[in-house]
Order: C-alpha cells, then sequence, then structure tokens
C-alpha cells in the first residue's frame, strides 16, 4: 500500500511539471510576439530551439532533428529504467523525475512545433543567459540533485 501512495505522489509530481511546462509555453507563444523586458534581471523572448540545452546541436535539417529526438527519447527511455529500479529499492525518485519530466516537456515541443518553445532570460548588465524554459530548468535542477544524490 506504501508503495501505491508514493506512486501516486510521484505521479502526480510528474504531471505537475509537464503540466506547468505546457501552460507556461501556450501564454509564451500566445502573448510574447517580441521581447518583454520585465525588469533588470528577467526577459521573456520565444525561440524555438530546434538543438539541445542552449541551442547546441541547433540544426535546420529535419533528418539531424530527427536524429536528435531519437537520441534524447532513448535517454529518457534509459533513465525512465533507472528511475523505475530506484523506486522499486524504495529510494526516493524526485530528482530523476524532474529530470524526466523536463525532457518529456521538451519532447512534447519537438512533436508539437518542430522544436522547444524557449522563452526565458536571465541578464545581469550585459550578459545573458541562454534562452530556456520551465523544462529546462526542471533538468538542471534535476541533474544537481542526482549528482549531489551520486556524492552521499
Amino acid at each position: 500500500m506504501k508503495k501505491i501512495v508514493a506512486g501516486l505522489g510521484y505521479g502526480f509530481f510528474f504531471v505537475f511539471i509537464v503540466a506547468i511546462d505546457f501552460l507556461s509555453k501556450q501564454w509564451a507563444l500566445k502573448t510574447l510576439q517580441k521581447e518583454v523586458i520585465l525588469n533588470n534581471y528577467f526577459s521573456c523572448e520565444v525561440l524555438i530551439n530546434r538543438g539541445i540545452s542552449w541551442g547546441i546541436f541547433h540544426h535546420a535539417e529535419q533528418p539531424f532533428f530527427v536524429a536528435l529526438s531519437v537520441a534524447i527519447s532513448l535517454l529518457v527511455v534509459l533513465l525512465i529504467g533507472y528511475t523505475v529500479f530506484r523506486f522499486a529499492k524504495g529510494l526516493p525518485i524526485y530528482a530523476e523525475l524532474l529530470v524526466i519530466a523536463g525532457a518529456c516537456g521538451n519532447l512534447i515541443d519537438r512533436a508539437l512545433y518542430n522544436g522547444v518553445v524557449d522563452f526565458v532570460m536571465i541578464h545581469v548588465g550585459s550578459l545573458y543567459s541562454p534562452v530556456f524554459n520551465v523544462a529546462d530548468a526542471s533538468i538542471i535542477v534535476g541533474v544537481v540533485c542526482m549528482l549531489a544524490i551520486m556524492n552521499d
């Protein structure tokens, strides 16, 4: 019974992350027609990224985009297997779910928009971060947490 309750909690957590990511991207697509400067540190501008984080491997050619999307999907499947293994051992899996939910959110974009919807920029003075989204932030936080757990 404990595993069922835990599984439901983890399922809710996963769906919550994917939903927040999806809804934030829908908002961005509908409301951001040009760059919007929120304050001295944050601005928003919609960009469609056909690569991975920060535009790495961004490529206009469809075969490369499809191959990259398939490779990402395979990595997600491997991470799901690892996560199921950890769950079966009774270990917490929030970090893994952050990565999986973020990756799934971006895979949904790849299917719907032929690229990932990025729209958040952090900047200090003339230094700008790459454009990202909720899914990217989820992946980064999840990976950092997974690394911290591995070092315990």
